[in-house]
């Protein structure tokens, strides 16, 4: 059976045909397949991030002690977890509003550390007590109590403690940074915190 050109351009064009839309079938099942992939990686992520913030540590304010005319507020850090985590730093900021103001509106975008609600405390002090009391520590007697493994208690010692300020502290683990903010009176009535954030370390 002979063919002439005509018909096999003919032959020859509806094989491009089937070939270009079996081609095009497949790239639509395979695109479908990576979005639906891609939805479930999502999904997934968005699962495990979520699980991973239930299970960082958390910390209250539970009490004010005075020993040697200093005050000193108790944190109670909890691990949520079954591996242990240790405590890398503290830091302590108390309540301190900056003016809304153009200059402070420069230097908040020229400086990371900028806070607008906070400022550091100068010369606070902390250390895990474990079962060492409520004085100050060194870390040759404390380091074991850095690892905590369901519970442990901070003692910071603030200078120039004020029971009518909002203090932030803010504590940095191998399991992310955790952070409260909330005021303590002096005869030990603890509120409840204001804010409380978690982050990834």
């Amino acid at each position: 059976m002979n063919f002439s050109i005509d018909d096999m351009e003919l032959y020859l064009s509806v094989c491009a045909l089937v070939i270009s839309l079996a081609a095009y079938l497949n790239h639509r099942k395979t695109r479908k397949l990576a979005e639906n992939t891609y939805q479930i990686a999502l999904s997934t992520k968005h699962v495990t991030e979520i699980e991973y913030l239930k299970t960082m540590p958390s910390i209250e304010i539970v009490d004010v002690v005075s020993v040697n005319d200093l005050d000193r507020v108790i944190l109670h850090l909890s691990n949520m977890r079954t591996a242990p985590f240790k405590i890398n730093s503290v830091d302590v900021a108390r309540f301190s509003p900056k003016k809304r103001s153009i200059s402070n509106y420069i230097k908040a975008k020229l400086d990371s550390n900028f806070d607008w609600d906070f400022e550091k405390v100068i010369g606070y002090k902390w250390n895990p007590m474990g079962d060492l009391g409520y004085s100050e520590k060194y870390k040759s007697e404390a380091v074991e109590f850095l690892t905590v493994k369901e519970q442990e208690r901070i003692l910071v010692t603030i200078p120039d403690f004020s029971e009518y300020r909002t203090y932030r502290f803010t504590v940095n683990t191998s399991h992310g940074n955790v952070s409260l903010s909330g005021t303590a009176s002096k005869e030990g009535k603890v509120h409840f915190c204001n804010e409380f954030h978690q982050s990834f370390s």
